[in-house]
């Protein structure tokens, strides 16, 4: 008969991944003026030695990460504040014109300009970037149309000499 000795478990160390997973829970819940005397305490304490400790050690981060983002109210986003002090209207940037309008939720969104079919298409990502100041007047929105021959809020070819002359359409001229 043939005896068999018991397994003996042998503690494998924490990964790098646990360790950098447990390290970036441990910086939301001390915030960057403590992580470094929390991370050193939890040295101490062993929570990153071992694969068990530092899963362990992982449950418990994430329930404190947790509770703190059910207290502490949500932050509006940057972007969200910064696409709501845009108008809708006419924008240059980079000598790109864009066209600021409005989605059916309400939430703005830009479309750009092809000076050579005139159409507008959409610009994605463009509305993070746009800002106040990059909003054209009635002068710039004209000088541009003189330049390209096309009403540059809604596209159309200027035929008109009048229209060719101020560089926008007689209705266009009302929305900028």
């Amino acid at each position: 008969m043939t005896t068999y000795a018991p397994r003996t478990r042998v503690a494998r160390p924490a990964t790098d991944r646990q360790v950098a997973y447990a390290e970036a829970l441990l910086l939301q819940v001390t915030g960057p003026d403590n992580f470094d005397e929390a991370r050193l305490a939890l040295a101490e304490r062993g929570g990153l030695a071992t694969v068990d400790a530092a899963s362990r050690t992982i449950d418990a981060l994430r329930t404190q990460a947790a509770a703190m983002r059910t207290q502490a109210p949500r932050a509006a986003a940057p972007r969200a504040a910064a696409t709501e002090a845009l108008a809708l209207g006419m924008y240059r940037r980079d000598g790109e014109v864009y066209r600021v309008v409005a989605s059916r939720a309400g939430r703005p969104y830009a479309k750009r300009l092809d000076p050579a079919t005139g159409k507008f298409d959409y610009a994605a990502g463009a509305i993070r970037t746009l800002t106040a100041a990059d909003r054209m007047s009635l002068s710039e929105a004209a000088e541009y149309g003189r330049a390209i021959g096309r009403c540059c809020v809604c596209g159309a070819t200027l035929t008109d000499p009048e229209s060719v002359a101020r560089g926008i359409g007689p209705v266009c001229g009302g929305r900028v």
